[in-house]
């Protein structure tokens, strides 16, 4: 356990998949992308008001339903809080998966 982990700083400490089962990411593996990944789907449901199963990792984020530029910057928002990051806007504005996403907020973390 990293000091962060010890003082309940880490961002990535205590978070609910959509199972809602609580974890623990560190580090940059293939589990910690997939619950990354998960916890983006499932805020971007949340901001745009649709149905988290309708969202796969593999889903561009431009080309889901209700999509405005103030919606990606609220999406920007709300990931930013979640994981202790600052995101790029251009990021959201791509045309990338939720998976990618995720794997921009695990390159960010370790920055």
């Amino acid at each position: 356990m990293d000091n962060d982990d010890a003082m309940g700083t880490d961002p990535f400490s205590g978070l609910t998949d959509l199972a809602g089962t609580t974890t623990t990411v560190v580090g940059g593996s293939r589990r910690d992308e997939d619950e990354v990944t998960a916890t983006v789907r499932q805020i971007v449901a949340d901001v745009l008001r649709i149905p988290a199963d309708t969202i796969s990792p593999d889903s561009a984020l431009t080309d889901l339903p209700y999509v405005e530029s103030i919606k990606l910057l609220r999406i920007a928002g709300k990931l930013e809080r979640t994981f202790g990051i600052e995101i790029e806007n251009e990021a959201l504005f791509r045309k990338g998966t939720m998976q990618d996403l995720a794997r921009e907020i695990l390159a960010a973390r370790e920055r």
